[in-house]
């Protein structure tokens, strides 16, 4: 498994409450998704990406704007990109 994927795996098995994911969906086949991790101040893009076969890169940009209004009802004052171009 690389690395990147490990980290993902206990990052989700030991905070399963803070962390989020936001997804878009076409009927039954996911187009865009993110996943987000938080504190009580801050929300951190940790990764994400669309279907290219569904969907188009503005179905990305959805996705991350979902997540980015979901960390503000959550009560984040900040919403990290860690490095994301």
């Amino acid at each position: 498994m690389p690395n990147n994927a490990l980290v993902l795996k206990k990052l989700l098995e030991g905070q399963p409450t803070r962390h989020y994911t936001t997804l878009i969906s076409d009927k039954s086949e996911s187009a865009a998704a993110n996943i987000v991790v938080f504190d009580k101040t801050d929300a951190f893009y940790f990764a994400g990406g669309h279907n290219k076969t569904k969907s188009d890169s503005t179905t990305g940009t959805i996705a991350l704007w979902t997540a980015i209004l979901k960390a503000k009802k959550l009560g984040c004052e900040s919403f990290d990109f860690l490095g994301s171009s």
